[in-house]
């Protein structure tokens, strides 16, 4: 069978077809599903819209879609009361067992999209203790507190510039009020701690690590228990190795960038950064480092950290127009980086261009 996922053009024949199909017959809710999921994956959410909420009716599930489509699509007030039906459908539905489990779980998403982020937090701890075997619930409670962080935050603070890490600020904002960033931070560590929670709440945590030795200190210390407690993901030893690096031990960090590629050999941080360990620290080996980095923008041709990794390798070897070429590529999305101005300078005044040697070097200042 033929998959449209192997045709670029695939999904928008299959549109062309469908739309009119659905226009005849608008009770054809299986090709108007299809539908919805096309214009989903061709980012075209503001015409999937219109479908899912005649598909709203039909089933909790597509009330809550239509609900989280109209929040996405800046429509706040229209997915409150998606949220509003969906609360009054589950009140209204008898269940058991496993049904039961699924309905907390929407009724905890709709009333966090209805506005109410602590009673859904409040019903996901209930619904946790109640249906301990449904995993999505602690990914679910997980999401709820990272949010309850970010709504925390009053003033966005930026890490110090130049960070080598893909990750170069912290995901959510840091609060300015000490007291209420501390909370931020107990916040995501339980995030952290619920099962399943997966890679999202570590990134956020580093953020803070980032920019705090109080939280770097805690944050290696929970890295380091979950290794000792047998669970060994990639991004473990991914952030540790970013930890490392950020308090001067670039050895342990290149050690710990080895073993998480090793683990997941398309864990792109992992690779960028053990590319620029490398092309860093002696004794050096440009060659791997450049293999690496070339194996990160085949998987990512427009990733800025790698695009500068590359130019500074590819600088280290001499090879300097093809290293001018991937700096200012990495420009656009680094502006701030010191570090990439300050490569980009060396550059233009070693090939004779003072002038705009000059701009990158004020550039810097700013």
């Amino acid at each position: 069978m033929h998959r449209i996922d192997q045709d670029p053009g695939a999904r928008e024949r299959l549109l062309a077809w469908l739309e009119p199909v659905i226009r005849r017959e608008p009770g054809q809710n299986g090709f108007r599903q299809l539908l919805v999921r096309l214009l989903l994956e061709l980012d075209r959410a503001e015409e999937a819209l219109p479908h899912l909420e005649a598909l709203a009716p039909m089933a909790p599930r597509f009330r809550l879609e239509a609900a989280r489509l109209c929040v996405r699509t800046g429509r706040a007030v229209q997915g409150r009361e998606h949220a509003r039906a969906l609360l009054e459908t589950i009140r209204r539905s008898p269940s058991r067992g496993s049904e039961e489990a699924e309905l907390a779980e929407l009724r905890i998403e709709a009333l966090y999209l209805f506005g109410d982020l602590d009673q859904a937090l409040s019903r996901a701890s209930e619904a946790m203790v109640k249906h301990p075997d449904h995993a999505d619930l602690p990914r679910l409670r997980s999401r709820l507190l990272r949010e309850k962080a970010r709504q925390l935050a009053d003033v966005a603070t930026r890490p110090e510039e130049g960070s080598r890490s893909p990750l170069a600020e912290p995901l959510i904002p840091l609060a300015r009020d000490d007291d209420v960033r501390e909370r931020q931070f107990a916040l995501l560590l339980e995030a952290a701690r619920m099962p399943g929670a997966g890679a999202g709440p570590y990134d956020e945590l580093l953020g803070f690590a980032l920019r705090n030795p109080t939280y770097r200190e805690e944050f290696r210390k929970i890295l380091i228990e979950r290794l000792a407690g047998g669970e060994t993901p990639a991004f473990i030893h991914t952030l540790l190795g970013l930890l490392e690096w950020e308090i001067g031990d670039v050895r342990r960090a290149r050690t710990h960038w080895e073993l998480a590629s090793d683990r997941d050999p398309v864990d792109l941080r992992a690779l960028n950064n053990l590319a620029w360990a490398l092309a860093s620290i002696e004794p050096k080996d440009l060659e791997r480092a450049l293999s690496l980095v070339d194996r990160v923008l085949s998987l990512r041709p427009d990733l800025d950290a790698a695009l500068d990794t590359k130019g500074q390798i590819l600088y280290s070897m001499g090879r300097k127009t093809e290293a001018v070429r991937y700096l200012e590529s990495a420009l656009e999305g680094l502006k701030g980086n010191p570090q990439l101005r300050k490569t980009l300078a060396r550059l233009y005044e070693e090939m004779g261009m003072p002038e705009i040697a000059a701009h990158h070097q004020e550039a810097i200042g700013k």
